[in-house]
């Protein structure tokens, strides 16, 4: 079983997912000494795969209560604390930055995952910074999270940015996954649909990407285990 939690409510938008007003990762958080993971999380409509969404437009305000609070950057980690062993593997998708709620994501996860979006040749200029804050928090938490790969995104071979990035890519000697995931119209298609890929065209290649790139990371998984993925 998997559970997941996204800052993105766009990616949440399916049959079954209208009650992220009350069900929501925020509420998770502000309710940590009284929560229960399981049930706020939501079934998607992929069996075995559960979801806490984000409430969207509340992330900024929640983020600034947050920074008033004491131990801000580990409200998540307590939130979940001994609230997993009901899931084989969980995933937090993190925002695109290294503010407060990424940082708490980075203080409840093992394993970090870095995609780098191969059709912008600034994109890889963040990774520097994503490994710094790893290691500051990885010296606090006993050497967690770790950087479990770079993932390279957005594939599109017609594009010559990709090569520059993709050669640039071994510079920071980490683990680059042998998966990588290609770039389509379907992926904002499905956003402007406000539907999961997967749901919005199962066939996409990209679908079959993501499911070899879960093979390559996890196989098939044993152990509950999270990984946080700083998008």
């Amino acid at each position: 079983m998997c559970w997941s939690s996204t800052w993105t409510p766009d990616s949440l938008s399916s049959d079954g997912l209208e009650d992220l007003a009350e069900r929501n990762v925020v509420t998770l958080m502000e309710a940590a000494d009284g929560v229960d993971v399981v049930a706020a999380a939501l079934a998607s409509h992929v069996p075995g795969v559960w979801i806490v969404g984000s409430p969207g437009e509340g992330l900024e305000e929640a983020e600034q209560r947050m920074a008033n609070a004491d131990y801000r950057e580990e409200i998540l980690a307590e939130a979940l604390r001994d609230e997993l062993s009901e899931f084989d593997v969980v995933y937090i998708d993190c925002p695109a930055n290294l503010g407060l709620l990424t940082m708490n994501c980075l203080h409840a996860c093992e394993k970090v995952l870095i995609p780098v979006a191969m059709d912008d040749e600034g994109a890889f200029n963040g990774v520097s910074g994503v490994i710094d804050k790893v290691g500051k928090v990885a010296k606090r938490r006993g050497g967690l999270p770790s950087i479990a790969a770079i993932v390279r995104t957005r594939v599109n071979a017609n594009l010559a940015v990709g090569e520059s990035v993709n050669d640039a890519l071994p510079g920071f000697d980490l683990p680059i996954a042998t998966t990588s995931v290609r770039d389509s119209d379907h992926f904002r298609s499905a956003g402007v649909a406000r539907v999961p890929l997967l749901a919005y065209r199962a066939w996409a290649p990209a679908c079959d990407d993501y499911r070899a790139l879960a093979a390559e990371l996890h196989g098939t998984p044993k152990h509950p285990r999270t990984t946080a993925r700083v998008a």
